[in-house]
């Protein structure tokens, strides 16, 4: 199931029902850090993102931040579900829920001003529900945010990471910036297809949070 660029599904959840209820997903915030995130795939005007959605956060961090396009997907549906209410409830003038569950840490990236660029710019990201290992990918890409996805914890696996990059690389671009959360084992990562970037892992784990040790790689080809 997708959502296309700018869809705004309304629905009759009241603020009680947003807080406390209907969203079936572990977690209504990122644990990682925002400006890690930003800072390490050097997020601009004229980025197209491909982005795991996880709460929507990362997703509109960096459209805030000056990304042209994000496609965010997750295999939970009820992620999808929870980012695109959070869309809504912003296009609404509701800053208040839209924000309500972001960590503190994390409120620089969601300011007011953060917050119009969003709204304003809302049929720039795009929601879908998908395996990551098995979506069918369109456009082209120039940042990847991975997250934790690979990290053989309950995701995929380190071993799946390489066979799914060949797949798709095609839809990145060469020098395409990686984004992942946790370093993937160099026997997992192609050197045909991707380089360590040192400088931006660098700026990454400068910001990162206690629960992320990202690593970030430039597409080689």
């Amino acid at each position: 199931m997708f959502w296309g660029w700018g869809v705004i599904i309304v629905t009759d959840r009241d603020e009680t029902a947003f807080i406390y209820g209907s969203f079936h997903l572990p977690y209504k915030t990122t644990n990682e850090s925002l400006s890690s995130i930003v800072k390490g795939l050097d997020i601009k005007q004229g980025d197209d993102v491909f982005a795991i959605c996880g709460s929507g956060d990362q997703a509109f961090a960096m459209l805030a931040a000056g990304a042209d396009h994000v496609y965010a997907i997750d295999n939970d549906e009820g992620a999808i579900e929870f980012a695109q209410s959070r869309l809504e409830l912003l296009c609404r003038d509701r800053e208040d829920l839209f924000s309500y569950f972001v960590g503190k840490n994390n409120l620089n990236y969601l300011t007011d001003a953060g917050m119009e660029i969003i709204r304003s710019n809302y049929d720039k990201i795009c929601f879908g529900h998908s395996n990551i290992l098995t979506c069918d990918i369109t456009g082209q890409y120039n940042k990847i945010y991975l997250s934790n996805v690979f990290n053989n914890l309950g995701h995929c696996s380190f071993a799946e990471f390489d066979p799914w990059f060949e797949r798709v690389s095609s839809h990145f671009s060469e020098g395409a910036l990686v984004y992942s959360a946790c370093p993937i084992p160099s026997d997992s990562v192609s050197s045909r297809l991707l380089e360590y970037a040192e400088e931006l892992t660098d700026i990454a784990r400068a910001d990162r949070s206690s629960y992320s040790n990202p690593v970030v790689y430039r597409k080689v080809v």
